[in-house]
C-alpha cells in the first residue's frame, strides 16, 4: 500500500485562504513602502535624532509684560542654551584633563592652547549664566 499525502478539502481551502491573505498583506506592505519612498522621504530633512534644532524665539527682554507664552518660551530657550554651553565647557575641561594626563611633564607647553580655550569658555559661561541668574 502506497502512502500519499492526502489533503482534505477543508485543509486545501485553509491553505488557499492563507496564501491569499499573505499576498494581500505583502502587496499592502509594498505599496506602503512605495508611498513612503516617493512622497514622505523626499520632503523630510535628513539629520540624526540627536541634532534636534529648535526655532529661536525672542529673548525675555523682547517679550511684552503680559505675554506669558513668550516669557515661558524665552526661559526654556535660555535653559537649553545654558545646558548646551555647560556641556561644551565640560567637554573642553575634559580635553584639557586628558591632554595633561597624556602629555605628562610636557603638559604646560603642549596643552597651553587647550587650557586657554577651556578657560575662556568657562569665563564666558560664568559671565553669561551668573549675570542672567542675577537678573531673574
Amino acid at each position: 500500500m502506497e502512502y500519499k499525502y492526502l489533503i482534505s478539502r477543508a485543509e486545501l481551502i485553509n491553505v488557499k485562504i492563507f496564501e491569499c491573505l499573505s499576498r494581500l498583506i505583502c502587496s499592502a506592505v509594498k505599496k506602503f513602502f512605495i508611498i513612503t519612498e516617493t512622497f514622505v522621504q523626499p520632503f523630510q530633512k535628513k539629520y540624526p535624532y540627536y541634532h534636534r534644532r529648535f526655532n529661536r524665539v525672542p529673548t525675555i527682554d523682547q517679550c511684552d509684560v503680559n505675554e506669558t507664552a513668550c516669557i515661558y518660551e524665552a526661559q526654556e530657550q535660555w535653559k537649553r542654551d545654558k545646558m548646551v554651553d555647560s556641556k561644551i565647557v565640560r567637554i573642553l575641561k575634559d580635553r584639557y584633563i586628558d591632554c595633561n594626563y597624556y602629555e605628562g611633564e610636557d603638559a604646560p607647553v603642549k596643552c597651553a592652547s587647550i587650557a586657554a580655550v577651556s578657560e575662556e569658555a568657562a569665563t564666558n559661561w560664568f559671565i553669561k549664566c551668573t549675570y542672567s541668574l542675577s537678573l531673574n
